[in-house]
């Protein structure tokens, strides 16, 4: 009879040839450009149909985001004359002092809406990631409209200096085929001691360092390279200058293909209260997070029709 040991390795053999025979020709064109354009052809025809025209403004984040991955504005420019920031950064102050217990699994970050909260259309954080303005950009980017899937409103915690990094605060890329994007707002000042997102710009699928450290799998999960991996690569490509950290006043706007590699949350002395949209295209594979009630459509009724687009299905 084969050892245990002999069975496992068979197994493990046996497992890799049937991924190679059946899985991985399926991914491989499944996750193909020409795949994805013939899938979305609809999609692109609707968007190029119906989009409206774009800002200056707009238009240069979209064009920041198809070339290095992350583009950055501040809610005062691109919201100009709409006190959002003070309305939001008040909002979250009054969540904050609600839901004082509310915790998640990562230790370094604390959320402060309820699961019913998150539901409610009338959110005001959920108004935020539904306004015009921003879905118009992704969409741009996406060349399709955009579809939000999920929200995240939390506090980073300071952690001991010189602590080993953990989860998000490590670089990583997150699951996505295609493109997808993310859209974080900074309700509170960050800097250097704050946990501030950082971003290796050009890592974005589509963009000129796409291959190194790039997905396994196909991007079917996220993918943590080694510990120090991404810093010895830029040091070896002399590429330094690609490093991003994004610190910023309060309503600084963050709009990221987070498929690229990045991380965050790693604050030291001070806190970092931050939104977190995210969105995906016909393209990505990431499944819904939303539940909203079943009764939605009747508070859905007020909204611009690419917000309404933006969440229908969800």
């Amino acid at each position: 009879m084969l050892s245990l040991i002999t069975q496992a390795r068979a197994y493990k053999f046996y497992k890799y040839r049937l991924w190679q025979a059946g899985v991985y020709p399926y991914y491989l064109v499944r996750t193909s450009r020409l795949f994805l354009d013939w899938q979305n052809r609809g999609r692109r025809q609707f968007y190029q149909s119906h989009s409206r025209t774009l800002t200056d403004l707009q238009k240069r984040l979209a064009a920041e985001l198809e070339e290095n991955g992350i583009a950055t504005t501040h809610v005062d420019e691109l919201f100009a004359g709409r006190s959002l920031v003070q309305a939001l950064t008040h909002s979250a102050e009054e969540s904050i002092r609600t839901n004082p217990e509310i915790h998640v699994k990562k230790t370094f970050l604390r959320e402060f809406l309820t699961p019913n909260e998150y539901r409610d259309l009338g959110n005001p954080f959920n108004r935020w990631a539904l306004e015009p303005l921003l879905l118009e950009v992704i969409s741009a980017y996406f060349g399709m409209y955009a579809r939000f899937r999920q929200l995240i409103a939390n506090i980073t915690i300071p952690i001991p200096e010189g602590s080993r990094a953990s989860g998000s605060q490590r670089w990583h890329r997150d699951p996505g085929v295609g493109r997808i994007c993310k859209v974080f707002l900074y309700l509170s000042d960050v800097d250097e001691k704050s946990g501030p997102f950082t971003y290796f710009v050009g890592s974005q699928p589509g963009g000129r360092f796409q291959n190194i450290l790039p997905h396994r799998f196909f991007g079917k999960g996220s993918y943590y390279p080694p510990e120090g991996a991404v810093e010895r690569t830029l040091n070896r490509l002399g590429a330094q200058s690609q490093l991003r950290v994004n610190t910023g006043r309060a309503g600084t706007v963050i709009f990221c293909n987070t498929m690229g590699l990045h991380r965050g949350g790693y604050a030291t002395e001070r806190k970092r209260i931050m939104i977190t949209s995210f969105y995906k295209s016909g393209e990505s594979s990431v499944p819904p997070e939303l539940r909203f009630p079943a009764n939605f459509e009747i508070h859905a009724a007020g909204l611009p029709e690419i917000s309404r687009y933006a969440i229908a299905g969800a």
